[in-house]
């Protein structure tokens, strides 16, 4: 990351850090529960093995009623999501092995700018026939199901707060952005990680939402 860059971003203390999951933690651990059980299931299979069930089971409970994106996909999106991912599985395999602090982000710029750009346009029709896309906030749910070590999510606030759009460079962006918060609260990081038991991208996304969309902001500043 560049000195611009780092001087924009503003990075949070250790301690505002674990406050900030604490409180997550505190409030939301019980409704996580879907979450928990949709990533563990899906890392128990190839991307090759999924199959229509697995839009019941893990696409509509993750997408739908954890990730709160009914209105924007319905029932349609996450079939179509099921068929692009399984037509890209080759490109997502790799990744699954992957963790946003240990891997080499610039050499695999392209790859998940194209990703992400190629999921985000995939088209569908809701119900009532009227085209639609995934979008940029499904997009990086989907991402982080598949590659819950990797891919972070995010959504229009937290786009806005961190002053990007919802394209593949951007995510990319975002990406870096989000490792370089991880390695300055690495400490408290690695502390509730054990605690909780949670990844640390979940852990950084926990951050994200308390700090920006779950409606407690000013409580964090």
């Amino acid at each position: 990351m560049n000195e611009h860059m780092r001087r924009r971003l503003k990075l949070p203390t250790n301690e505002k850090f674990a406050r900030v999951v604490e409180d997550f933690e505190s409030r939301y651990h019980i409704s996580d529960c879907i979450y928990d059980l949709c990533v563990k299931e899906l890392s128990r299979m190839k991307i090759g093995q999924l199959s229509d069930i697995s839009v019941t089971r893990i696409l509509k409970p993750f997408l739908l009623d954890w990730g709160r994106m009914g209105r924007v996909l319905g029932s349609e999106g996450p079939r179509a999501i099921y068929r692009k991912v399984k037509s890209i599985g080759y490109e997502i395999e790799p990744l699954r092995r992957k963790d946003l602090f240990s891997i080499d982000l610039e050499r695999n710029r392209d790859r998940i700018v194209k990703l992400f750009d190629e999921l985000r346009r995939t088209p569908f029709k809701n119900r009532k026939g009227k085209a639609k896309r995934i979008g940029p906030t499904a997009t990086s749910k989907v991402l982080h199901l598949l590659c819950p070590d990797f891919f972070m999510m995010w959504d229009s606030t937290i786009r806005r707060e961190y002053r990007l759009q919802g394209l593949g460079h951007d995510y990319f962006e975002f990406l870096k952005q989000m490792r370089e918060i991880g390695r300055e609260v690495r400490t408290e990081m690695q502390r509730l990680e054990k605690k909780y038991e949670r990844r640390p991208v979940k852990l950084l996304d926990q951050y994200n939402w308390m700090r920006f969309v779950g409606g407690l902001s000013s409580s964090y500043s």
